[in-house]
Formats: structure tokens, C-alpha cells, sequence
């Protein structure tokens, strides 16, 4: 029972070193734009931008209203947690958009103005009330802690453009507890095979 209890401690340390925080983001990701949602205001579209990161796609939001990215442009970008008051803040906004749809456009234009004086359009009351939640519950973290930030790498980009900040829901490790299922079964075998069967035990 002990070896048992020994090769499955070290089947779960192995998927934490694969998949712990540390580790997972520890080399940059590419991505690349590969569509928008349709929705523009002023000649801007808004989100959600479709990208893939590392070929996966997902629906991320742009956090950078002054930068100009192509479709199928792509770059390199490191991914971190949110942290900061207006990265926490553009999370309330990412949340919103996600949970009211309707608020998008807002949402978005409020996200611009974080880190922009020259956005143009609405989104004045989200941006208050993001700031206000913030402001108000500076230990919650449930409304941030899905979410991860891609900054990119200058010069990494396959155009012309300017590479943007963006912001997204973390990805669900699949991949990384199949591996740790996998590792499990795999010690599982070791300790069978170490362990002396019956039949040579009795005789």
C-alpha cells in the first residue's frame, strides 16, 4: 500500500510540474487573428476577435485601441495572470460582455478606454461600474482568476501591424489531465509489476 500511495504521489507531481502555474506559461505562445465577431462600431470592430493560440482557437478581447492588427496576421505572445487594478477592471468588462451580450459593444468600448483617452463611442456607464465593483470587493477574485492576459513579443509579428494586448478565459488543461491520467496508469503498472504475485509469495 505504501508504493502505491508512492507512485501516485508521484504521478500528481509530475502533472503539477506540467501543469502548475509556473510551468504552464512558461514559454510564449503564437497566435493568430483569424476573424472578428462582425459587430463594429466607428469602422472598429469589437469583440469578440477569433484567434488561435497554438492552433486552438478561442474568442478574446482587445485591450489595445491604438494598435493595428490584419486578419491572419500572427505573433508571439507571452501569457500572464490578470493582475492590477485596470487589468482587473478590463476582466469585470470581459465578464460582463460574456454574461450580458447585449452589453458588448460597451463593454469593449469601456475595456479601450482603460488604457486609451481617444476612444470614441459609449461605454462610459460600464467603465464606471467596473471600476466601482473593483474599487468595492478589492479581494474577490472570482471574477478575474478565469481569465489570462497575452502580451506580445515586439518584433515576433508576420506583417505590418502592431501587435495587440489581449484578454481571454483560460483554457480548460484537457490535454494536461489526460497526461496526468496517463502518468497514474503508468504507475499503476510499475507497482503491479514490482509487487510479488501470490502464487511466489506462498511458495
Amino acid at each position: 500500500m505504501k508504493k502505491l500511495g508512492f507512485f501516485a504521489s508521484l504521478s500528481l507531481l509530475c502533472l503539477l510540474t506540467i501543469a502548475g502555474p509556473g510551468r504552464a506559461f512558461a514559454d510564449p505562445v503564437t497566435l493568430q487573428l483569424t476573424g472578428t465577431g462582425g459587430q463594429s462600431v466607428n469602422g472598429e470592430y469589437v469583440y469578440p476577435y477569433y484567434l488561435t493560440v497554438n492552433g486552438n482557437t478561442n474568442s478574446l478581447m482587445c485591450l489595445s485601441y491604438n494598435n493595428t492588427i490584419t486578419n491572419g496576421e500572427s505573433w508571439q505572445a507571452t501569457v500572464e495572470s490578470v493582475t492590477g487594478t485596470l487589468y482587473e477592471e478590463a476582466a469585470w468588462l470581459l465578464n460582463d460582455a460574456n454574461v450580458n451580450p447585449g452589453n458588448t459593444i460597451d463593454d469593449q468600448l469601456a475595456a479601450w478606454g482603460l488604457f486609451a483617452n481617444n476612444v470614441s463611442g459609449s461605454g462610459n456607464n460600464q467603465l464606471i461600474a467596473a471600476q466601482n465593483f473593483v474599487n468595492a470587493n478589492p479581494n474577490d477574485t472570482s471574477f478575474y482568476n478565469q481569465f489570462q492576459l497575452y502580451i506580445p513579443l515586439d518584433g515576433t509579428q508576420s506583417s505590418n501591424g502592431d501587435p495587440q494586448v489581449f484578454m481571454g478565459e483560460t483554457p480548460e488543461p484537457s490535454s494536461l489531465l489526460l497526461l496526468g491520467t496517463g502518468l497514474f496508469g503508468l504507475a499503476m503498472v510499475v507497482f503491479r509489476k514490482a509487487r510479488p504475485s501470490r502464487l511466489t509469495a506462498n511458495m
